[in-house]
């Protein structure tokens, strides 16, 4: 008997997940060192680090960072001998002596490293030099990127394939296999969706109970405080029909407590490292500065968005959707990425004809709407945060938005997939076919004006 989907996707994710694992040299996946760090000073128990982003750790890992060869790898293109490397670390272990490391990923909270503070806890205590600890965290957190994403296709009603092909994406498989919180944020992305789903389209389903509402707050509290852009997911919620609750009161506030209640806890985390400067973002002084000036100039804002996706780094969003590998040192084929990211979207556009059929007899608009205003808001806001964070550092008021990465995008992705089939239901063939023709005029007719102007 064929293998169910979910297994089928826990044999490719564990298979070239692991490959990639030994693959990649260590620290050539996006700031993974700076991961590392964070890491380190959790697993001591510092939950909140200090307000200049310094982390005092043992002074060993610089030693582990340079016999790595980081920046000869990274920056002058010379070839990584695995074995070499591996006997350089053979007798490097935690050792007493401290230093100061300068780090980036301060304000992250501790959940999205749980996989990786194991295993400096078990190479502690089993005595691991700083190699077997460093491969055995980025092990660890590919078991717990690859469970969360089963979990999600397992209790999924619809979309399997589609969260499976982007959950396979070398890009997403990239940060599941580093020391990374990007495999967390992911995973928990996909679980919250499926769950949601679950509850909203399962027909053994016929109330929503307490339970169902727990879980689907510590969802939502996982994912928001791993990372802030991703708060606007919650709202996936309307999905539900009215019909599994009691009353329509009680049906707003569920959501009204689902909020709060992520809102509230995102707010304690941002308010216990509000004073954490990163030295890679704009000062406080430039972030408010550009605060400013949006609020006072949202449509320039708003065209600045465009002007950035549609002119500037469309090409680079779109690769690095599919995956810009190593330290974006790693560029893939520009077909396969474009016949994967297509592929996509025709396995997304069948899947949805079922889905259809199966749930969605009177309700294509709602679908639809939710699913692209969540892709759409969610994206304003990465593009908002780095704005004010990275844009600003350089400029106020900048005409491009810079720090943003294919990546970011892979999160939400589901949601731009499970909405285009539903636009392309709601409009006849015949429209759906002109509005593709005005899309690519107009993409076209701003390449141009990229080119000259």
């Amino acid at each position: 008997m064929f293998p169910s989907f979910p297994k089928i996707f826990l044999l490719f994710g564990t298979i070239f997940g692991l490959i990639m694992v030994f693959l990649v040299p260590p620290f050539q996946s996006p700031d993974e060192m700076a991961h590392l760090e964070r890491s380190f000073e959790l697993s001591e128990g510092k939950l909140i680090s200090a307000n200049n982003c310094v982390h005092n750790l043992p002074q060993n890992l610089q030693t582990f960072f340079e016999n790595s060869s980081f920046f000869d790898v990274r920056d002058k293109n010379k070839d990584f001998n695995f074995q070499k490397t591996f006997a350089k670390n053979s007798t490097l272990k935690i050792n007493q002596e401290r230093t100061d490391f300068v780090g980036s990923s301060c304000p992250y909270p501790p959940f999205p490293y749980l996989s990786q503070i194991v295993a400096v806890l078990l190479g502690k205590i089993l005595h691991f030099n700083l190699s077997l600890i460093f491969y055995l965290g980025r092990i660890l957190n590919l078991f717990v990127y690859l469970a969360l994403i089963y979990f999600a296709l397992k209790i999924t009603p619809g979309f399997k394939k589609t969260l499976a092909l982007i959950a396979l994406a070398p890009i997403a498989l990239q940060g599941a296999t580093a020391w990374s919180a990007d495999g967390f944020v992911i995973g928990m992305s996909f679980l919250f969706i499926a769950y949601v789903f679950n509850l909203a389209y399962n027909k053994n389903i016929l109330q929503i109970n307490k339970r169902n509402i727990a879980l689907t707050i510590l969802l939502g509290i996982l994912l928001s405080l791993s990372k802030l852009a991703y708060f606007p997911i919650i709202f996936l919620y309307f999905l539900i029909p009215q019909e599994k609750f009691k009353n329509k009161k009680k049906y707003f506030l569920v959501f009204l407590e689902i909020f709060f209640s992520v809102a509230i806890a995102l707010s304690v985390w941002l308010y216990a490292t509000k004073n954490i400067q990163v030295s890679i973002l704009a000062p406080k002084e430039a972030f408010h500065a550009q605060l400013l000036y949006v609020l006072s100039h949202p449509f320039i804002f708003l065209f600045t968005v465009f002007k950035t996706i549609f002119i500037d780094s469309f090409y680079n969003y779109f690769i690095e959707s599919y995956g810009v590998l190593g330290w974006y040192k790693v560029n893939p084929y520009f077909f396969t990425a474009f016949s994967y990211l297509i592929l996509i979207g025709i396995i997304a556009s069948g899947e949805f004809k079922k889905f259809k059929k199966d749930n969605l007899q009177s309700g294509k608009g709602i679908f639809f709407l939710i699913n692209f205003g969540i892709f759409f808001i969610t994206s304003l806001i990465i593009f908002f945060i780095n704005y004010l964070t990275f844009t600003s550092k350089n400029k106020i008021g900048g005409d491009i938005i810079i720090g943003i990465q294919g990546r970011y995008f892979t999160p939400i992705l589901p949601f731009l997939f499970f909405s285009l089939p539903a636009l392309g239901s709601l409009i006849r063939k015949k429209y759906f076919l002109w509005l593709l023709i005005l899309l690519s005029l107009i993409i076209s007719t701003l390449l141009i004006y990229k080119k000259y102007y």
